[in-house]
């Protein structure tokens, strides 16, 4: 049984860089299964990084958890790190050993400001009365 949401092959040039596992914000926290130990063990073999990223529903957050010694290595131990939208996407070209190109950052910022925008000027949801 393989429990994997959205696995993604990062690469470079056809040479694979990391294996990320997507998530929802809501996905259970339990990464002991097998088939994260196969994947573990596939990306050590392999010398590239190992990551379980969940993300918030608007894409404002990215929470990484580092998977394998590799990421581990590379974020100074295996605490989970929360990253904005920037940070990961930054984080993304960096492990290709490439910098982020100054019009995605600042196409980044622009929907970041829009999305923002959005939401300070959304209607209050209704809430359960079961829930106050």
């Amino acid at each position: 049984m393989v429990d994997i949401d959205f696995l993604v092959v990062e690469y470079y040039y056809s040479k694979p860089k990391a294996l990320i596992e997507y998530k929802s914000e809501h996905a259970k926290n339990d990464y002991t299964g097998t088939s994260y130990k196969t994947l573990e063990n596939l990306a050590n073999a392999a010398n590239i990084f190992f990551f379980v990223v969940k993300y918030k529903n608007d894409f404002s957050s990215w929470t990484i958890t580092p998977m394998n010694k590799h990421a581990q290595k590379y974020f100074n131990g295996n605490e989970t790190k929360i990253l904005s939208e920037e940070a990961y996407v930054e984080l993304l070209y960096k492990i290709r050993g490439r910098s982020l190109p100054e019009n995605i950052k600042q196409e980044l910022r622009r929907l970041s400001s829009s999305t923002r925008s959005r939401q300070s000027n959304r209607e209050p949801e209704e809430t359960d009365d079961l829930v106050r």
